[in-house]
């Protein structure tokens, strides 16, 4: 039943009625690493949808999605995108560490 929805990120969890890799983050971290396996997290284009910020870019003049952030920012990105942050071994851990972008 679960392959056979469409859920936005599916693809990195295989069981989802079992723990995701590295539980044990501290909440921040947690918070963010969530927000950004759902694609759903504080970001300008969000902010700007609520009108809560006058712009949807980024700092390098696109819009500024979490997958933008994650996955296309020059500035940001992570280099295993999504799949590879969701296993959250040691360079995704020091990735959202040093991430100066809020989730």
């Amino acid at each position: 039943m679960w392959t056979n929805t469409n859920v936005r990120n599916q693809s990195p969890v295989s069981a989802p009625d079992s723990r995701v890799p590295d539980f044990e983050l501290n909440r921040a971290q947690w918070t963010a690493l969530n927000r950004i396996r759902t694609g759903q997290g504080i970001c300008n284009y969000i902010l700007y949808k609520w009108g809560m910020t006058d712009s949807p870019l980024c700092e390098c003049g696109l819009i500024q999605t979490i997958k933008h952030i994650v996955e296309e920012c020059q500035r940001t990105r992570f280099e295993g995108g999504v799949t590879i942050l969701h296993d959250c071994g040691p360079t995704a851990i020091k990735w959202l560490e040093e991430l100066d972008v809020r989730l």
